[in-house]
């Protein structure tokens, strides 16, 4: 195999680092694969097809495992890969090159014509992005972490301020639709919302509550918050992704009004998965 590039490069909307790796063969490109990252440390695998007409598996899954571990050595601290959970032969490589399955994720979308209205309530106070850190805001999140359902083996894996990145880079960062709620002058929750800038949507890239303030309707009324916002900036449709094991959560937004779209299989490598350390070999 042989690598085509390192760091540097374009992705989306703004120039973010990547890797971009290919694998030859005879004197022909085999399997080429990309690691995009984002702000948060967080790398996005993308590479091309198996079968008879796209990659050698055995050289995709070298490839992609010599790739991951490189990302790993300095650009990220997660890789990322999302197959449709039918895709039986994606899950296959990504097991074979070192990838573990974490869970599913369940995407919904909620038609922001049909939502629920917004009453404020005096019991919530709201604090504007702006009105908090960055610091604030990510000790909040780890709070809201605690007993979480939501891909619990993730926890620890970041520094909670390249998760607070992480969540500025997905999608349009829009400060004015992030939210803490405040009850009786203490953070109790938090709704992050961006816009998706391909569609006429918003997107909310993280909601939580502290333990303490679950049970108590603070997620739905976020939410609630969180879609008439979209609405006033001409959004038509609110969306957010949910492992499928948090049935606390999926129950909250289907009373919301969320309906399920899709569903994909999260797979990941970091720093303490075990994939195999092949050496990088060039196969001209």
């Amino acid at each position: 195999m042989r690598q085509l590039g390192g760091m540097g490069g374009a992705w989306g909307r703004e120039d973010r680092p990547c890797l971009l790796w290919w694998a030859r063969r005879a004197m022909r490109t085999a399997a080429v694969a990309m690691i995009a990252a984002d702000r948060g440390g967080t790398g996005f695998l993308l590479h091309t097809p198996v079968g008879e007409v796209g990659s050698p598996r055995e050289i995709l899954v070298r490839l992609i495992a010599a790739m991951s571990r490189a990302a790993l050595g300095g650009l990220v601290r997660i890789v990322q890969a999302l197959p449709s959970p039918a895709d039986a032969a994606e899950i296959e490589i990504l097991h074979a090159a070192g990838f573990a399955r974490l869970t599913d994720l369940v995407y919904m979308r909620l038609d922001l014509a049909l939502a629920r209205p917004f009453v404020d309530s005096p019991a919530v106070q709201w604090r504007a992005y702006g009105q908090f850190t960055d610091d604030e805001l990510g000790a909040l999140i780890a709070r809201t972490y605690r007993g979480s359902l939501d891909c619990p083996e993730l926890c620890g894996v970041r520094p909670i301020g390249d998760v607070v990145a992480g969540h500025k880079s997905s999608g349009a960062f829009r400060p004015e639709a992030w939210w803490i709620a405040q009850r009786d002058g203490e953070p109790a929750g938090c709704v992050l919302v961006n816009d998706s800038p391909a569609t006429a949507e918003a997107d909310v890239v993280y909601v939580g509550v502290a333990p303490e303030h679950r049970g108590t309707g603070l997620c739905g009324q976020m939410l609630r918050r969180a879609a008439d916002q979209a609405v006033r900036r001409g959004a038509a449709a609110l969306t957010l992704a949910v492992d499928v094991r948090n049935d606390p959560a999926r129950k909250v937004y289907q009373h919301e009004g969320f309906c399920p779209t899709q569903c994909r299989a999260a797979f990941v490598m970091h720093n303490g998965s075990n994939a195999p350390k092949e050496p990088v070999v060039d196969e001209m």
